[in-house]
């Protein structure tokens, strides 16, 4: 935390060019960033620990690029991208004086949505305002935090994500993660 507040910021990128589905074989590229500021709400007492709870909004960007082989020589290629506002929140618990858990989870709130899939096929707008309902991202994670010295944390835990898109045609990409990250605090 800085003063009153906390910063997040979030980056990955996913690859592949082994997804194989009988006759369909396809190359794929997502990538996605976000900013979240934190403001805490208070703590609460769960079975006698201290939690931390904070609050804010968030900006995000995601895309997915995918380029599909069908039947061994027709290529089709689509790109989705969405540029979000949303809302996170985290809970910390202390456990001693090195150990903490933590516990996140972000929801997106209202996206400006970009579609391209061989546009010449499609009369439908390629870009579209999207709700919850229409196009959702949300992620959750838990993690376990040791602080090592100083402020550097080395951290392991478990994420899961889901984009959901269905003002176009129906898309959905979910993944679940193991994750280990080393950190500094300012």
């Amino acid at each position: 935390y800085h003063e009153t507040y906390a910063f997040r910021l979030h980056l990955e990128y996913q690859w592949t060019s082994n997804l194989k589905n009988r006759n369909v074989s396809a190359k794929m590229v997502q990538a996605r960033l976000a900013l979240a500021y934190l403001y805490p709400l208070g703590e609460a007492d769960i079975i006698s620990n201290k939690v931390f709870l904070s609050l804010g909004p968030t900006v995000g960007f995601f895309e997915h690029y995918r380029q599909e082989k069908i039947a061994g020589s027709e290529y089709l290629s689509s790109n989705l991208a969405l540029i979000s506002g949303g809302v996170r929140s985290e809970a910390i618990c202390p456990l001693n004086a090195r150990l903490q858990l933590h516990a996140a989870a972000h929801l997106t709130l209202l996206s400006f949505g970009f579609r391209s899939v061989n546009s010449n096929l499609s009369a439908e707008s390629p870009t579209k305002l999207l709700t919850p309902f229409t196009g959702l991202d949300a992620d959750a994670e838990l993690a376990l935090s040791c602080r090592l010295i100083a402020a550097w944390h080395l951290s392991a835990g478990y994420r899961f994500n889901v984009t959901r898109v269905s003002a176009w045609d129906f898309f959905v990409a979910a993944n679940d993660n193991l994750l280990v990250s080393l950190s500094y605090g300012l």
